[in-house]
C-alpha cells in the first residue's frame, strides 16, 4: 500500500476508516443475524400474510408488508453494507475514488437521519393521541428526536468537514495514480 508523500497516513484517515469498517462490519452481522431469525420465523410470516392486510389493523397491516418483503429489505441491507465496508477499507488503502464516495455515503447518512427525524416528528402527535399521552410524553419524544439527530448528526458532520480537509485531499492525491488528476 503506498503512503503519501510525507510517509505517513494522516490519522484522521485512519479514525474514520475504521469508524465506518466497525460500523460497516456490526450492521452487516446484525443485518445476516435478522435474517436467520427471520427464516427461523417463516410461520409468523405466512400467518400475517394468509390473514390478509385488509382486515389488519394499520400498524399490523405495515407489519405484514415488511414481513412479505422482510428478505428483500434485508438483502439490500447487505448489499448497502458490503458496498460501504468496501469504500471504508479502499479509502484506509487511499485509494482515490473512495473519499469522494465516502463523502457520498456521509452526506447520504445525513439525509437518510433527517428524514427519520422528521418521520419520527411527524408521527409522534399521531402515536401519543394514539395512546392518549399528550403533553409531557410528546415533549419527551421530540427532545429524544433532537438527542439521536445531534448524536448521529455531529460525528457524521465532523467526518465530512475532515475529508473537506487539506491534509485528507492531500494524503489522496499523493496516492493518485502517475500524472492522473489530483483529488481536489
Amino acid at each position: 500500500m503506498s503512503r503519501p508523500a510525507g510517509g505517513e497516513r494522516p490519522a484522521v484517515v485512519v479514525l474514520i476508516g475504521w469508524v465506518w469498517i466497525v460500523l460497516s462490519g456490526l450492521a452487516l452481522a446484525g443485518s445476516l443475524i435478522t435474517l436467520t431469525v427471520f427464516r427461523g420465523l417463516q410461520d409468523v410470516s405466512i400467518n400475517i400474510r394468509q390473514q390478509g392486510a385488509a382486515d389488519l389493523p394499520a400498524p399490523l397491516a405495515g407489519a405484514a408488508w415488511l414481513a412479505e418483503h422482510f428478505t428483500l429489505i434485508v438483502t439490500l441491507q447487505i448489499t448497502t453494507v458490503s458496498v460501504i465496508l468496501i469504500i471504508a477499507i479502499s479509502f484506509l488503502r487511499l485509494h482515490p475514488w473512495a473519499r469522494p464516495a465516502l463523502l457520498a455515503v456521509q452526506y447520504l447518512s445525513i439525509g437518510v437521519l433527517l428524514a427519520k427525524a422528521a418521520w419520527w416528528w411527524s408521527h409522534i402527535q399521531m402515536v401519543a393521541g394514539g395512546l392518549g399521552l399528550s403533553g409531557v410524553f410528546e415533549s419527551l419524544a421530540r427532545g429524544l428526536a433532537v438527542v439521536v439527530v445531534l448524536l448521529y448528526g455531529v460525528p457524521i458532520g465532523l467526518m465530512i468537514g475532515c475529508l473537506h480537509g487539506r491534509r485528507v485531499r492531500r494524503a489522496f492525491a499523493s496516492n493518485g495514480p502517475p500524472g492522473g488528476p489530483s483529488t481536489p
